[in-house]
């Protein structure tokens, strides 16, 4: 949602880039200065593009917005169908739930609540398919793909709710949100060029290890699709010093509401940006296709090797994140290296 909203503003939209990025449904973590200034850069490129850019929200963390954006389309073309719709989904689009944080409210319901609204958003999904009713009706395909990112939503937590067992579940689960962002990614698209921004460890065109465990990132999806028309930028850094959600507590994922404070790490051995260390820091673009083959950067480049990377929350002793590890190639195409990494001046 907050996506279409900064979208509507860069096709022609009323009113200024920062008050659109300020009032915009996003991560508040997210509403910085910077974002504003590729938001009003676009809007500007935009008005004389032969081919304007749009703004798309590929990720599935909204499931009650995404229900009841469909919803909402589906009563505009359809009433009654709508109403008995919104009664069978009512748990996950009433003004309560609506008010709740995405995962407060999807670990709230019960296996059985979360299985129901899986059913149903099915169901609302076959009735807004192009080959179902409404299939003329002009908007049909976006709230059918909003039907299907709620239903995306209830999945990818599927045994964190209040009844499940946490302990039971496979790699496949925690990958499930990066399978369904490439799908996302793939749908809107539509063939035609893009650039797909989100965390480095979202965008890796390789499996992610933590651990024993290994994750199929979004990236390494798309590298699957697309092949050598999927290229990876990853960035590290010695030292950082970032806007987060402070986690004060590991075991406890905090809630969204708390303020962002800048948090301090410092560099790290045995980390990707170890390479640079070891020659004398600074920063740096590095085209990792480029490199010459020697034994030594064909070890390098094939060893895993960590990325400690904070999402929207990070605790404030790097060494309580989970070492993430990649392999340089063919998980990054172009590395980025910033010596100093300084937080970004927010927008709240």
């Amino acid at each position: 949602i907050g996506c279409r909203q900064l979208d509507a503003f860069i096709a022609g939209g009323e009113g200024s880039a920062a008050d659109r990025v300020t009032s915009a449904d996003i991560f508040r973590v997210l509403k910085t200065e910077a974002l504003v200034d590729i938001v009003d850069w676009l809007r500007s490129w935009n008005r004389t593009a032969k081919a304007p850019v749009r703004i798309i929200g590929v990720d599935c963390q909204a499931t009650a917005a995404d229900t009841a954006f469909a919803l909402d389309w589906l009563a505009s073309v359809d009433a009654v169908a709508a109403e008995g719709f919104a009664r069978r989904l009512e748990p996950l689009v009433n003004p309560d739930a609506r008010a709740k944080r995405y995962v407060t409210l999807v670990t709230s319901l019960t296996t059985q609540q979360l299985r129901q609204g899986m059913k149903d958003l099915e169901d609302l999904q076959k009735t807004l398919a192009a080959d179902g009713p409404y299939a003329a009706a002009p908007g049909r395909s976006a709230a059918a793909q909003f039907a299907r990112m709620a239903w995306q939503g209830l999945s990818i937590l599927e045994y964190d709710v209040s009844d499940s067992r946490i302990e039971d579940v496979t790699n496949e689960y925690y990958g499930r949100r990066d399978a369904y962002m490439a799908e996302n990614i793939n749908h809107f698209a539509d063939g035609k060029p893009g650039a797909y921004w989100a965390h480095n460890l979202h965008v890796a065109g390789a499996p992610v290890s933590y651990g024993a465990d290994v994750v199929n990132p979004a990236g390494h999806h798309l590298r699957q699709a697309l092949g050598d028309r999927y290229r990876t930028i990853l960035f590290e850094y010695a030292s950082a010093r970032f806007n987060a959600v402070p986690i004060r507590d590991p075991a406890k994922t905090p809630p969204a509401t708390d303020p962002a404070i800048v948090i301090d790490w410092p560099y790290r051995e045995g980390r990707l940006a170890g390479l640079f260390r070891s020659l004398g820091g600074g920063d740096a673009w590095v085209d990792l296709q480029a490199l010459p083959s020697t034994p030594a950067l064909r070890a390098w480049s094939t060893r895993l090797q960590a990325m400690r990377d904070a999402g929207y929350a990070a605790s404030e002793k790097v060494d309580e994140v989970p070492t993430s590890m990649i392999k340089p190639r063919p998980a990054i195409d172009i590395l980025v290296h910033i010596e100093a990494l300084t937080p970004s001046r927010m927008r709240l």
